[in-house]
């Protein structure tokens, strides 16, 4: 704003410059009827807003000798948030426009958050520091990060100087659609006319669908619109049942949110069991049983050292089971060397190992090959023995 004081007379005149252009001439004051003796010095101000000035005249005699001033005075910025601009499903970037710089350098700032604040900055989830140095027709911006997806986002700006601070007004966005996910560890359990099927739900997913063909390769579902539908729900486990015995069968899974769809599948190829002439299913082979099985100790809890051995297998970090077979197998070998040194006979101490690796796997500490190696022993023994009496 400037003050200006016409040559003429003693009226005051000013103008405001708004918008970008210069206001009508006021007539501030008029002093053309007063006499000014000496030198005077006259002080006012305006209430317009937030504009002052200040301006002096002076008579020193005839002619006029009018001195006056031009004074420049700041005022707070306007400014207005625009529209967001790259927008994805985890980013975007804030805008505003700096309408008037109110006569000086601006720092601006944006708050963002999931809730209106009706632009109260530091009450939203987010906000920036001001920072920079905008002037009059400058947009600034600001890129955010770490946004959830398919999420409305509330956000405005702020511009200050050093007269004040103006808020641009609220606005909204709206993040891009979560990127749905393919359900994961997907698993069949077959029989000989159904297959059980577990799986994990694709990540942003709400639900699962599964359609399935038989046969393999070329012949599974191309989109999740082919093939014969099986599930589609929010679970993670389903049955195929009236299946052929002995044939497979291609399973292919999406996950899916709302109306949106994975754009990955999951596939899974199973192949339900046969039937064997007579019509009736063949039978899983029988497991082997104590040839390989494990060793158990816990057919010794009444055993008085049981839990002090299982407390020092613990502090070894060694699994019990081993622990025992290792207690087992020393003390057979023990018991062999005691009764080979005392007897000065091979075959009496392998009979005593023997005798050994046999109560270790009555009491389940022994495998019973173990057991059998050690008879192998024995009448290798008893062999050496009968050849050296031959001899």
């Amino acid at each position: 704003m400037a003050f200006y004081v016409d040559t003429g007379t003693d009226h005051v005149y000013y103008k405001l410059f708004t918008g970008g252009a210069w206001g009508g001439e006021v007539d501030w004051i008029d002093e053309s009827g007063a006499q000014i003796a000496g030198r005077s010095v006259t002080c006012f101000h305006t209430e317009i807003s937030n504009y002052m000035g200040m301006v002096y005249t002076s008579k020193l005699g005839s002619p006029f000798d009018i001195n006056y001033a031009f004074l420049l005075a700041a005022v707070a910025p306007t400014i207005t948030t625009t529209a967001a601009s790259s927008v994805t499903a985890d980013t975007a970037r804030l805008n505003a426009f700096l309408n008037d710089d109110g006569g000086e350098p601006c720092e601006v700032r944006f708050g963002w958050g999931t809730t209106s604040q009706s632009c109260s900055i530091e009450a939203y989830d987010s906000y920036s520091a001001y920072e920079g140095a905008y002037t009059t027709g400058q947009s600034p911006f600001w890129d955010i990060t770490g946004l959830t997806c398919n999420q409305t986002y509330y956000y405005c700006a702020n511009a200050t100087n050093s007269v004040g601070m103006d808020s641009g007004g609220e606005l909204t966005f709206t993040t891009a659609n979560c990127t749905i996910g393919e359900p994961a560890y997907f698993v069949g359990d077959p029989t000989a006319d159904t297959i059980d099927l577990t799986w994990v739900i694709g990540e942003n997913a709400s639900g699962t669908e599964i359609r399935y063909t038989e046969g393999c390769g070329d012949s599974c579902p191309t989109a999740n619109t082919t093939g014969l539908a099986l599930y589609d729900g929010m679970l993670t486990y389903t049955t195929a049942t009236d299946l052929d015995a002995g044939t497979t069968y291609c399973f292919k899974a999406w996950g899916y949110a709302g109306s949106t769809w994975s754009t990955a599948n999951i596939t899974l190829c199973v192949t339900t069991l046969g039937v064997s002439a007579e019509g009736d299913t063949i039978p899983a082979p029988d497991q082997p049983t104590g040839w390989f099985a494990a060793p158990d100790e816990t057919g010794l809890v009444d055993f008085m050292l049981y839990e002090p051995l299982n407390e020092m297998a613990d502090y070894m970090g060694m699994p019990r089971p081993n622990f025992w077979l290792a207690i087992a197998v020393i003390m057979a070998v023990l018991l062999g060397l005691v009764i080979g040194a005392a007897t000065k006979s091979i075959v009496w101490g392998t009979a005593a190992l023997t005798l050994g690796m046999t109560i270790g796997w009555g009491v389940d500490l022994i495998p019973f090959w173990m057991l059998g190696m050690s008879l192998l022993f024995i009448i290798a023994a008893a062999t050496v023995k009968v050849r050296g009496a031959i001899g």
